[in-house]
C-alpha cells in the first residue's frame, strides 16, 4: 500500500459473533468457547469476550431497554460507569479494578450492549493488566455493533474467523 503524507493506515479485523461484529487490530487472536457461544479475542496484554443473547419479556408487555438496565451494572460492582447510546444500539459498563496475586491487578470493563430493533444483546467483558487499557476498551465496546442479516444467518453457528 502506498504511503499518503500525513495520514497513518491501520489495519483492522473484524470478527463475527451471531451477528455482532467486533473490530480489532489484527494482533488479537481468537477463538470460540462454551460450545460456539462466546467468542475469545486476546493477546498476552488483552481479552475481550462476547456472548450473544435474545432478550424478551415473558409478560407479553414489550421488551425495553431498561428491563435489562435496571439491574445492570449490579450495584455490588463498584467501580467507574458508562454509557453509550446510538440510533440502533444502547449500552452500559462498569470498570472494576480486581486484586491479584501479590501487587498485580486487573481491569475489567463489563458491559451489556443492545440492539433495539432485535432485542438482541451483547454480553462482554474486557480484561486487560494496566489502567491505561480502559480508553482501548471502551473503543472497542462502543464500536461493537450488531447486524440483523448476518445475525439471521450466523444464528446458533459458532463465531466467524476474521473477513
Amino acid at each position: 500500500m502506498a504511503q499518503i503524507e500525513g495520514i497513518e493506515v491501520r489495519h483492522l479485523r473484524v470478527w463475527w459473533q451471531c451477528g455482532w461484529a467486533v473490530t480489532t487490530d489484527p494482533a488479537l487472536d481468537g477463538e470460540a468457547c462454551d460450545d460456539g457461544r462466546t467468542l475469545r479475542l486476546f493477546d498476552e496484554e488483552r481479552e475481550f469476550s462476547l456472548t450473544s443473547n435474545h432478550f424478551a419479556r415473558n409478560d407479553g408487555v414489550p421488551f425495553r431497554a431498561e428491563d435489562v438496565f435496571g439491574w445492570f451494572p449490579p450495584t455490588d460492582l463498584v467501580g467507574q460507569r458508562f454509557a453509550h447510546e446510538d440510533a440502533d444500539h444502547v449500552g452500559r459498563a462498569v470498570w472494576v479494578t480486581v486484586a491479584g496475586d501479590g501487587p498485580t491487578r486487573t481491569w475489567l470493563l463489563v458491559a451489556i450492549t443492545l440492539h433495539r430493533a432485535s432485542q438482541r444483546g451483547a454480553q462482554m467483558t474486557t480484561v486487560v493488566h494496566s489502567a491505561e487499557g480502559l480508553a482501548w476498551a471502551l473503543a472497542l465496546w462502543r464500536g461493537v455493533r450488531y447486524d440483523p442479516e448476518e445475525g439471521a444467518r450466523t444464528a446458533g453457528v459458532a463465531p466467524v474467523a476474521p473477513r
